[in-house]
């Protein structure tokens, strides 16, 4: 069985950001992982479709910066399975199809702590510091959204845009990364 490492040590660095931002957020969580697989006999890397970005920088990362030969299961150019020495990555959604947000629901587990929308496309090395208005909605990818999630998240939007909420990245970064 592979140990789960429960306390992150990058967990306590994103409750300081200032402390922690990276123009490489890659490296610095590779040096993390091959720091904790020193300490543990087998770990377990998770992230949900990471098939479908994630892994994508993890494997260039690999190949680029280490000596590893990665053990991989490929669907096409999506890295299914990736297995340096004792460091296993796996993409949750291989085993439970479905959003992120319905995972909750689907295990009878409280609700999340946050409302699920990130501006993702906005999380660039420029805007790290950015405190204003709250980000177009083109920076939440609606494009990607089915029709009901989209029609929430824009009342969710248009909420928050009537009510002049400021938009702290640093602060909404970590709340979403918790949540």
């Amino acid at each position: 069985l592979f140990r789960v490492h429960r306390w992150c040590r990058l967990l306590s660095k994103l409750q300081h950001p200032h402390e922690s931002i990276s123009a490489r957020p890659c490296v610095q969580f590779m040096d993390y992982v091959m720091d904790v697989r020193k300490r543990f006999k087998n770990v377990c890397v998770v992230a949900h479709n990471g098939q479908g970005f994630d892994f994508q920088f993890i494997l260039k990362y690999v190949l680029e910066q280490t000596q590893f030969t990665p053990e991989l299961i490929m669907r096409g150019t999506k890295v299914i399975l990736m297995e340096l020495d004792n460091v296993r990555f796996i993409d949750s959604l291989s085993y439970f199809p479905m959003a992120l947000s319905a995972l909750p629901k689907a295990f009878d587990l409280p609700p999340e702590k946050k409302k699920g929308y990130f501006p993702h496309l906005f999380n660039t090395l420029a805007n790290q510091n950015y405190v204003g208005p709250i980000p177009s909605k083109e920076y939440y990818s609606p494009d990607s959204m089915f029709e009901k999630t989209y029609k929430d998240f824009e009342n969710w939007h248009n909420d928050q845009t009537v009510q002049n909420v400021v938009f702290d990245f640093q602060k909404e970064l970590v709340e979403y990364c918790i949540s």
